[in-house]
């Protein structure tokens, strides 16, 4: 993990922030998931309640640093900009009924704000909801804009895994550093698992589809430039980081005029190993039995979802 290039953030910087900001969590729970927003980086992630201790909710990718180690960045005119906290850069997070907002502005030129929300999965490739993430876009300047979005997640559940820290619905293992081109490569989903937990980044359906999907050393998705420099087959170790992967994704770039609106939305969601061998239901802990007698009967899957289902369940 990232401690060694945490530590000056942890020793001065967080400090500093606490004493500017109060420390404001706001969270939203669905079935066994819960979603922290972090006022103070303007951050968040996505926890799983866990098997193990009473109301213990374990994260199911990084949360360093009050997960500032994931990144949503825009690209506006070819300078790049990082939606977080920044000193004498103030956010705005609330939460309306089953919505969590973050409101961001790129100086007088990008309003930005993401509705983070959960959402049934009509695909049933998960055992419960999905985290929806819309970034909403308007262009306040006078003038077109060529704007673009990306993200990066800290992967972790798949870091102790000896054979492969991620995975595809297609691809059993990934070992090092390769890029997707969702047009073409037909995978849909990236995997972080472990004994307990499986998370899934989508990047197909029922999202935006990205331009191009990375998998590599978190590091080397810190680049100056908009894209990364990834060499395939190049292993996820670095010189200060060992095994740490991370997957980032990158949305085509859209001319937008004055107070014109773009709206990009991706899915996490995630498969619980430990409740799916007891056979109990994700939403309410009731027996299979049980289950049974008060769902309704859903309609019958078509040969695309049946297809993408049969992929991940032969994976897991």
């Amino acid at each position: 993990m990232k401690q060694n290039r945490m530590i000056f953030a942890l020793l001065f910087y967080f400090p500093l922030l606490s004493f500017l900001y109060a420390d404001n969590i706001i969270e939203l729970s669905s079935g066994h998931l819960k979603l922290k927003v972090f006022e103070r980086t303007g951050s968040f992630c996505l926890y799983q309640l866990s098997t193990n201790g009473k109301n213990n909710y374990v994260p199911l990718y990084s949360d360093m640093a009050y997960g500032q180690t994931n990144k949503f960045s825009v690209f506006l005119d070819g300078k790049i900009y990082r939606l977080e906290r920044k000193l004498g850069k103030p956010i705005g997070i609330e939460k309306i009924n089953d919505t969590c907002l973050i409101t961001f502005k790129i100086k007088e030129q990008l309003h930005i704000v993401q509705r983070l929300s959960f959402i049934p999965d009509e695909y049933g490739n998960t055992q419960g909801p999905l985290l929806k993430i819309e970034t909403v876009i308007e262009n306040t300047q006078s003038k077109e804009a060529n704007v673009a979005l990306r993200a990066i997640f800290d992967t972790s559940l798949g870091e102790h895994n000896k054979k492969a820290p991620l995975a595809t619905d297609l691809r059993e293992g990934i070992t090092s550093e390769v890029s997707f081109n969702p047009k073409i490569d037909r995978d849909s989903v990236i995997i972080s698992s472990n004994a307990e937990s499986a998370c899934m980044f989508f990047f197909k359906h029922g999202v935006d589809m990205p331009q191009q999907v990375y998998v590599a050393n978190w590091e080397r998705m810190q680049p100056r430039k908009w894209l990364p420099t990834v060499v395939e087959g190049r292993s996820f170790n670095s010189k200060y980081l060992h095994d740490d992967s991370a997957c980032l994704f990158i949305w085509p770039t859209k001319k937008l005029k004055p107070t014109e609106i773009m709206t990009i939305t991706t899915t996490i969601g995630y498969h619980d190993f430990i409740r799916s061998a007891k056979g109990y239901n994700i939403q309410s802990d009731m027996s299979e039995d049980e289950v049974k007698k008060k769902t309704p009967a859903l309609p019958p899957m078509t040969e695309e979802q049946k297809k993408n289902y049969d992929y991940i369940q032969e994976l897991l």
